[in-house]
């Protein structure tokens, strides 16, 4: 596909999820850009809602003048009196000598040096309050609000606290994860490992050596205790967090693995693998228990359903598939999209299943009966990614066309279009409150935008290569990336 070109994947990725050029973590098409500042950008008042979708453009100046900081403004110069001027006087107001002694009296032949002498203090403090003053009005001037050019409301800039830079990893960062409690973060990357990051202080706790390949994909057990890795040896690793050891090694599969998810009991695993099939594993023993056969291409895709009792996934042949855990049999084969099926998503009741494609449409489907609900269609390119709100009534998607949406999952209508991002959008979440969407871009940059106006309320800037993966930590105070530049970063958000 061309657009698979433009953006640097390789067309023979893994259910074409779009892998980057492994041979270089940087963004390709910004070989010679300096790092962007690490830098917030807080917009001001929303406006007023209109009926019917609404087209957010970016609010932002490219170019941003941040406010001197008060300690650093110019300082206000000292203001002399004539007495200071003119030097010591006499009871009679003649100038005379110094205390000490040391400097002679003033004779009258000396008066017009030593007017002159004072012309030139007085000119030199007057230049001096004139440059104070133009200094203030210029620092009025840029602690005023810039005018947002397509609202009408103001735009205020200012310094965020920085991010936490997670280093350590020598390749891309493809994924990161929070545990459960929110304590740790895990991470995996094109250098062949995982990492375990404590979230408070960003300092690496466990590396995770072992796979002989790249590593696309981690994921917790429920409790937290496990963490899970798929890797391009083909093989699945699970790992005790607590010591950083390999528990079991998972094989079975003839080809790489995409995707991994525990069913909520954790006694479960499912993979998917561009071998073409999906497996189940029992997560005390490490067998597998269930070979999941009959999508006729690569399965990039999986999820499993908030019960536990059914297992969707998606492939490259077009079609989703929904599957019995217990016995492995499929339950339900969904067919509608016309190319590669990108992402699928249990909605949180597992009422439905919202997927996306390379077809540029999403699309809702009823979980039970296995028969589309809503076509979601107004992207102008691949949709990638797709998320559902804790609450199920939105639906955010990201695409290749550079915009991310908002649909009612109700009425399968677009409430807003997310636009301000320079490239492709490559990944979506909601906040745990359902308030606030996180997208992250090929353009290095990550977005905030509430999810009540769509309009983008923040701008994290300090990723020097395209920006992978996004999530919210499980209390919704951070937020964490990955990044192709080798870093992961934590947001702190309140």
């Amino acid at each position: 596909m061309d657009w698979l070109a433009k953006v640097g994947a390789p067309s023979e990725s893994i259910g074409q999820i779009f892998m980057p050029d492994v041979n270089d973590a940087l963004d390709p098409r910004h070989p010679n850009d300096p790092p962007s500042p690490e830098i917030e950008q807080t917009l001001g008042p929303e406006p007023a809602l209109a009926p019917g979708p609404i087209v957010h453009t970016d609010p932002l100046s490219a170019t941003t003048v941040h406010p001197i900081p008060a300690s650093q403004a110019p300082p206000e110069p000292p203001v002399h009196g004539a007495a200071d001027i003119a030097g010591p006087a006499s009871a009679g107001g003649a100038p005379v000598a110094s205390r000490e002694g040391t400097g002679p009296s003033l004779r009258r032949s000396d008066a017009p040096r030593f007017l002159r002498g004072k012309l030139v203090v007085l000119v030199t403090v007057v230049t001096v309050l004139t440059a104070s003053a133009v200094a203030g009005l210029a620092w009025q001037q840029l602690r005023k609000p810039e005018a947002d050019s397509d609202t009408g409301s103001t735009a205020t800039h200012r310094l965020s606290r920085r991010p936490l830079v997670l280093t350590g990893h020598t390749g891309p960062v493809y994924f990161v994860v929070f545990s459960p409690n929110g304590s740790t973060l895990a991470t995996a990357s094109d250098d062949g490992t995982a990492r375990l990051w404590d979230a408070t202080t960003g300092r690496t706790t466990h590396v995770l050596a072992g796979h002989k390949g790249q590593v696309w994909n981690v994921v917790f057990s429920p409790d937290g205790t496990t963490l899970a890795t798929a890797s391009f040896d083909n093989t699945v690793r699970l790992w005790d967090t607590t010591t950083g050891k390999t528990t079991h090694i998972l094989t079975g599969h003839t080809n790489s693995l995409a995707e991994l998810a525990f069913t909520p009991d954790g006694a479960t695993l499912a993979t998917t693998s561009a071998d073409g099939t999906a497996r189940l594993w029992d997560t005390t023993t490490g067998k597998t228990t269930h070979v999941l056969t009959g999508h006729t291409n690569k399965v990039g895709q999986l999820d499993i359903s908030p019960n536990g009792k059914t297992v969707a996934t998606g492939s490259d042949d077009g079609t989703v598939r929904l599957w019995d855990t217990d016995t492995g049999k499929t339950t339900h084969i969904l067919n509608g999209h016309k190319d590669a099926v990108y992402d699928v998503a249990f909605s949180p009741d597992g009422t439905s299943l919202a997927t996306t494609s390379a077809d540029g449409t999403a699309r809702l489907w009823d979980a039970t009966t296995g028969t589309t609900t809503h076509v979601l269609t107004g992207h102008e390119g691949p949709v990638w990614h797709v998320t559902v709100s804790a609450d199920h009534t939105r639906l955010a998607t990201s695409s290749a066309d550079g915009t991310a949406r908002l649909w009612d999952t109700t009425t399968g209508t677009c409430t807003h279009v997310l636009t301000g991002h320079k490239d492709p959008v490559r990944d979506v979440a909601f906040s745990p409150d359902g308030t606030t969407v996180a997208t992250t871009g090929f353009d290095r940059t990550a977005r905030l935008w509430n999810t009540t106006t769509g309009r983008n309320t923040r701008i994290l800037n300090g990723h020097i290569g395209s920006v992978w993966d996004v999530t919210f930590s499980p209390d919704g105070t951070t937020l964490a990336t990955a990044g192709l530049d080798k870093t992961a970063r934590l947001w702190p958000l309140k």
